[in-house]
């Protein structure tokens, strides 16, 4: 691996973690709060104080505390989190709708793919896995299962989507 690449694939997660705080992190003000992860809930059509306290104390915080993006950033970067998996949610769907619809996420993945379009049969497929009702989107709750069960997604689509994917794969 070259230094060039090394930087780029690093570059590539600052980003992306930054990206990701900012959709809870709305204000801009540096830091989230139980109302902003509240918010974040609601916008992905699951609104939960209980998991939005739940993931407070993942990050060792009681209701009055705030998450700074240093926190989040290493958290993040240790691995799975609620408030990571809701993140990433917002983060590929780019309409803000609640929903990801394909064209989110070939718009993701071919972000991911360092701007290349990824291979379009894969990412069918993969949506098609993800949309377990057959509605033509994927909500939160069949985001939420696809990441429970990525070990199911195939090699070559795992490289496409992005390569903190594997941050997930134990949520």
């Amino acid at each position: 691996v070259s230094t060039q690449s090394t930087w780029g694939f690093q570059g590539q997660m600052d980003t992306f973690f930054l990206d990701t705080y900012k959709k809870i992190d709305t204000s801009y003000s540096g830091t989230i709060t139980l109302q902003k992860i509240e918010n974040a809930y609601t916008r992905v059509g699951k609104p939960s104080s209980e998991k939005s306290l739940q993931a407070l104390k993942e990050y060792g915080k009681g209701p009055s505390e705030v998450i700074t993006e240093e926190e989040y950033i290493s958290k993040f970067k240790e691995g799975p989190s609620l408030l990571g998996v809701v993140a990433l949610f917002m983060y590929i769907d780019t309409d803000g709708d609640g929903r990801i619809n394909y064209s989110d996420f070939l718009n993701y993945g071919t972000i991911m793919n360092d701007c290349t379009p990824p291979p379009q049969g894969e990412m069918e497929k993969e949506f098609d896995r993800m949309d377990t009702n057959k509605d033509g989107v994927v909500e939160f709750a069949e985001f939420e299962e696809a990441l429970k069960s990525i070990q199911k997604i195939q090699l070559p689509l795992i490289s496409v989507l992005g390569p903190f994917l594997f941050l997930l794969h134990s949520y």
